[in-house]
């Protein structure tokens, strides 16, 4: 069961998410991840895989992660940060909704 924060996003705006994705501009990547935080559309398990997420994860714990990432699919391929929290700090302050945390 859905808990009762979590939206439903337009199949048009996670097809987009999803081709941005696949692209290769991280800001649009990003500003798409923006509006999809919140949604509770599983994802598909190829795209999950590929972010290193588990099976049945949402569209929202994915537009985190990448918005984590700057925009970029997973955090190994994210620019070295120049004033934002350490990477191992970020690991250890998990999102509120997501399924998974990677403590270092």
């Amino acid at each position: 069961m859905n808990a009762p924060t979590d939206q439903y996003a337009l199949a048009s705006e996670r097809d987009r998410f999803l081709s941005a994705l696949d692209g290769d501009d991280p800001s649009v990547t990003a500003r798409l991840a923006a509006h999809l935080t919140g949604c509770g559309n599983p994802l598909p398990s190829s795209t999950c895989r590929e972010l290193g997420l588990p099976v049945g994860s949402s569209y929202g714990t994915a537009a985190r992660q990448v918005m984590r990432c700057n925009g970029r699919i997973r955090p190994d391929a994210a620019p070295p940060a120049t004033d934002a929290a350490p990477e191992s700090q970020a690991r250890q302050d998990p999102v509120a909704g997501d399924g998974q945390v990677t403590m270092t």
